[in-house]
């Protein structure tokens, strides 16, 4: 795409899922990037699901309202900006706290992408290097 390898890598976390899924089929020289871009794409997908399912069996909500937080960590951010109070009360009295764990692995993941890491999530990573091994062994 004519950008540094670490900045495509963190920006297929931006958006988490869909950053990741565009970088995925745009990018085809850097296995790099693709390595991040399909970890963003699986790991923020599964964990997404998880967490919602979770949340909707023990919270308030039903499962696409946690879906839609839980799917980009800028939602959670932007919530708390223009709706603190609401948002603090929900986190004490549900299990939207949960919603907190992509936050960290969001940053985490792009902090590790700008230092030019190939930081392996657990399970995930392990099946990312197996599909990228597959795509450029043909």
């Amino acid at each position: 795409m004519g950008l540094n390898e670490n900045t495509e890598a963190v920006l297929s976390y931006t958006l988490t899922w869909l950053t990741g899924l565009l970088f995925f089929v745009i990018e085809t020289r850097s296995k790099f990037v693709r390595f991040h871009a399909l970890q963003s794409v699986l790991a923020f997908m599964v964990l997404s699901v998880i967490l919602s399912i979770l949340q909707a069996f023990f919270g308030e909500f039903g499962f696409l309202a946690y879906l839609v937080i839980n799917l980009n960590p800028i939602s959670i951010i932007y919530l708390f900006l223009y709706a603190p109070a609401e948002i603090f009360t929900q986190f004490l009295s549900s299990v939207l706290f949960l919603s907190i764990i992509p936050i960290f692995m969001w940053f985490f993941l792009m902090y590790q992408a700008f230092r030019g890491k190939k930081f392996s999530l657990p399970l995930i990573g392990e099946l990312v290097d197996k599909v990228l091994e597959s795509i450029y062994s043909e």
